[in-house]
């Protein structure tokens, strides 16, 4: 015998739909006014163009109206999302920013006093909100050294612009901000940000990157699942709210993405020189939308005016190429619910055959070698 059993008690609604992690998923695109056909033209014009998109998702209505991953990938493998790392990093200075424990005047040299003593007026002025909206003014690679001291390396590198200025996108701001978050949270951005948003939100505590040092990178390293993704994506979109529950500082969700920095100064290319905010770039393919981005062709992006988000994980090079391709297809994708049309299926091209592609013979000979 069946007994159904109706839950009323709020405290235990609200847990859960915390332990459900999954998003809900609409009955087809069309229930939720997307049009199916236009996002299969859509994949079908990146296929040619040669866009590899590994994993899509597109969510209107705080459901998933359509998904899709090119085999042998499956959507619980985690995949690395180069720059999305930065609105993972953002988002855990906002919450920093709102428990009182930083403030956007905190100074490189309030966390580490020592660098005091290089008398550099520049470096004196450097805060955190500085690095986080990149207009720290320095000009670094840190990826790639054999430097165990990557701060060390982001100090000794050469200033381009005053910090506050200008705007110049580099990656190893965002380390030396996870470094100083460390510092004054006594513990790590992973550790930090579990109960605060890997929780609610239900995302698997994911691996990122480290410094030989033991601190997130910050600015890359993380590896997510497509539905990760979509969370913080659709947590931002919502005013920091998922499942009813308010998860990210209403506040902060509008300044992170919000336009904080001209970026035009150094960038040509129409969707990189539409603004930047904290962790996230405003577009100029459409209205009032917003995006986190990773390096060969990660996407978040939100449209707000349509309550709807677009998740890809991906490997092609251009990556205003891609944002065009989207561009054109998306506003025509959103139609009038209807519960009754027929769906497309959307396939991605299966890479299966390549990934079963005999192996160099090199690779036996100088495994385990330097």
């Amino acid at each position: 015998m069946l007994i159904s059993i109706k839950v009323t008690n709020p405290n235990i609604l609200k847990i859960m739909k915390i332990l459900n992690k999954s998003i809900e998923r609409a009955k087809t695109p069309e229930s939720v006014g997307i049009d199916s056909s236009v996002i299969s033209k859509m994949t079908e014009e990146m296929s040619y163009r040669g866009i590899n998109v590994h994993r899509l998702m597109i969510l209107r209505d705080n459901k998933v109206a359509c998904e899709a991953w090119s085999k042998p990938l499956t959507p619980e493998m985690p995949h690395m999302v180069y720059s999305i790392s930065k609105s993972f990093l953002a988002t855990a200075y906002g919450f920093a920013l709102d428990e009182g424990k930083i403030s956007r005047k905190t100074k490189l040299v309030d966390v580490f006093p020592e660098l005091s003593k290089k008398k550099d007026s520049f470096l004196e002025k450097l805060t955190i909100h500085h690095l986080l909206c990149m207009t720290a003014g320095k000009q670094t690679s840190i990826r790639g050294s054999k430097s165990d001291d990557w701060l060390k390396l982001f100090i000794n590198a050469k200033w381009i612009f005053e910090p506050g200025t200008s705007w110049r996108y580099v990656n190893d701001n965002y380390y030396v901000a996870s470094k100083m978050l460390c510092k004054i949270l006594g513990e790590s951005i992973t550790e930090y940000l579990t109960p605060r948003l890997y929780e609610p939100l239900g995302i698997d505590v994911p691996f990122w990157e480290h410094s030989p040092e033991g601190v997130e990178a910050g600015g890359w390293g993380l590896q997510l699942k497509t539905e990760d993704i979509a969370k913080l994506i659709l947590c931002y979109q919502n005013n920091g709210r998922y499942n009813d529950i308010q998860v990210i500082p209403e506040w902060w969700t509008k300044e992170a993405t919000s336009y904080i920095s001209d970026n035009s100064v150094s960038e040509k290319e129409p969707d990189a020189s539409a603004g930047y905010g904290c962790g996230f770039w405003r577009c100029a393919g459409m209205p009032n939308t917003y995006r986190a981005e990773g390096m060969f062709c990660q996407y978040a992006i939100s449209f707000a005016d349509y309550n709807a988000c677009l998740v890809m994980t991906s490997e092609h090079s251009g990556l205003q190429e891609t944002l065009d391709v989207i561009w054109e297809y998306m506003p025509k994708a959103f139609v009038d619910p209807d519960t009754e049309k027929e769906c497309q299926k959307i396939i991605l091209p299966d890479k299966s055959a390549v990934v079963k592609k005999p192996r160099s013979e090199m690779e036996m000979q100088i495994k385990s070698k330097t």
